[in-house]
C-alpha cells in the first residue's frame, strides 16, 4: 500500500534533467509535440497496385528524390521516405502479396 503511494507521488512529480558524460538524460520518457504527425501506409495487394499508385502520383514523388522501394521479403515491398529530421523513416504504402 505504501510503495503504491510513493510511486503514485513519484509519477506526479515533474521530469528532471541531468548530463552524464557529455549526454544529457530524464527521469521520465519525453514526447515531442512538434513533430509531424505521420499517416498510415496504403496497403495494396500487388505490385501492379503500387505502381499504378506511384504514377498516378508521381509529381508528389518529385522525380523520386527522397523516397525508395524496400523488398523487405518475398511477399512484401514497401514505398518509404528518406530519413526525416529525427531520422526516422515513413511508410507511404506496402504491397503484400497473397499466397
Amino acid at each position: 500500500m505504501i510503495a503504491k503511494a510513493i510511486d503514485k507521488i513519484c509519477s506526479l512529480a515533474d521530469p528532471y534533467m541531468t548530463q552524464i558524460n557529455g549526454s544529457t538524460y530524464s527521469s521520465k520518457q519525453l514526447y515531442r509535440y512538434d513533430t509531424d504527425l505521420r499517416a498510415k501506409p496504403i496497403e495494396v495487394k500487388t505490385l501492379t497496385g503500387m505502381t499504378d499508385y506511384i504514377f498516378a502520383n508521381k509529381e508528389a514523388f518529385n522525380g523520386w528524390k527522397g523516397y525508395f522501394l524496400h523488398v523487405a521479403d518475398e511477399e512484401t515491398v514497401v514505398l518509404i521516405s528518406e530519413l526525416d529530421n529525427d531520422r526516422q523513416r515513413e511508410k507511404i504504402m506496402i504491397a503484400s502479396a497473397q499466397t
